[in-house]
């Protein structure tokens, strides 16, 4: 053995090596956005940033989008193809202020939001494969899927991927589908967790049912179907799809109030008939926050801080008791949904609360932009 010679040479990891780009700073991708800075990258594939800070770009080697389509994680209209210097690489866009990242990166920060978004993703993606090793997989938020890699690591089970997003503890859990007796992640579990991390978890049983087909006359895309509950508040609860829609549903007398307080026009509501009783619905694009302002999880920009400092003055001046430090924010509609109650949160410290804690969706506020935004909210 004393023969035996290594050459070190051959082990020097260069640190300075760079990734091989699949798109360069500056260039302008076919629906006019340019891109920025690289965010995050494998072998097959990387996450860039828009220089405008509006979205988030995934992209991928053509095969592998090709397998997602084929496989049914994603729809081939989602996808952009793009050439960039000679090569060929497949695109999908995002709104930063949604997810975009390898699900080992992913950490709720306890937002129940954000719990319920990434359960709502990995239940999507057990629809299509069964046993697809998911710990190497993308949350892309906008279509409520967990886009496997299909790389060869070892497989780790559900629970362990949620664990781990959980935050609940530092040591990264690696338990296989086979180290488990339930390896999956219920909805129990999930509410489990949220207690867990100290969440504000609503006792209301969710009106609808995962894998339940959203009812055709609510026009969401193809035959999409509910994936689950984003929100699940006393009078409302907020589903995900399949699809880049969710879909809002209110008590009866709920929605009739907003529509007395001339938040929500009648006609835009459609009338859903369940085993108790009859609710109101409303359609809405995933692309635009629909969250309760008490549990925060779309990332903010400028321009969408600025949107909601006004919409928070706007429905101030509509209703002076509106408690809407808790009430649901339908940012494509521009109104939050309250119920009249005495806040204790001033709209001023709910814009400010907002500014400096976020979530951002690249980078937190300057100083002049969050007293830009509370100024705003509150006219003083």
């Amino acid at each position: 053995m004393s023969d035996f010679i290594v050459n070190e040479s051959k082990f020097i990891v260069d640190m300075d090596a760079k990734t091989d780009s699949f798109l360069s700073v500056g260039e302008i991708l076919p629906d006019g956005l340019q891109v920025s800075d690289m965010l995050d990258n494998a072998a097959v594939w990387q996450i860039y940033a828009s220089e405008d800070n509006s979205a988030l770009i995934l992209a991928v080697m053509p095969d592998l989008a090709k397998r997602w389509v084929a496989e049914g994680y994603i729809k081939e209209s989602a996808v952009f193809h793009h050439v960039s210097g000679g090569r060929e690489v497949a695109l999908l866009i995002s709104p930063s202020s949604l997810i975009v990242s390898p699900v080992t990166a992913v950490r709720f920060d306890h937002s129940q939001n954000y719990a319920r978004s990434f359960f709502c993703a990995l239940f999507n993606s057990r629809l299509k494969n069964h046993e697809i090793n998911l710990r190497d997989s993308l949350f892309f938020e906008l279509y409520d899927v967990l886009l496997p890699t299909y790389t060869l690591t070892r497989n780790v089970a559900d629970k362990a991927i949620f664990n781990n997003a959980s935050g609940l503890s530092l040591t990264e859990d690696l338990s296989s589908p086979e180290d488990l007796t339930d390896p999956g992640v219920s909805y129990p579990y999930l509410l489990k967790i949220l207690r867990d991390t100290d969440c504000n978890v609503c006792s209301c049983d969710p009106y609808l049912v995962q894998g339940e087909r959203v009812d055709d006359f609510l026009t969401v895309e193809g035959a999409s179907v509910i994936t689950g509950p984003l929100v699940i508040r006393e009078n409302f609860q907020v589903f995900a799809t399949d699809s880049d829609k969710v879909v809002l549903l209110m008590e009866n007398d709920f929605a009739l109030s907003m529509v007395e307080a001339g938040l929500i026009e009648q006609m835009d509501l459609k009338s859903v008939q369940l085993g108790f009783g009859v609710l109101r619905a409303l359609v809405l694009n995933r692309r635009f926050a629909v969250e309760c302002l008490d549990d925060r999880h779309y990332g903010l920009t400028v321009n969408s801080s600025l949107k909601l400092a006004s919409t928070i003055y706007r429905m101030r001046v509509k209703n002076a008791q509106a408690s809407l430090n808790n009430g649901l924010y339908l940012e494509e509609k521009g109104i939050i949904l309250a119920n009249n109650a005495e806040s204790k949160v001033n709209d001023a410290a709910l814009m400010r609360s907002i500014m400096l804690e976020g979530p951002f969706a690249l980078a937190p506020f300057s100083y002049e932009d969050i007293d830009d935004a509370v100024t705003l909210a509150s006219r003083r």
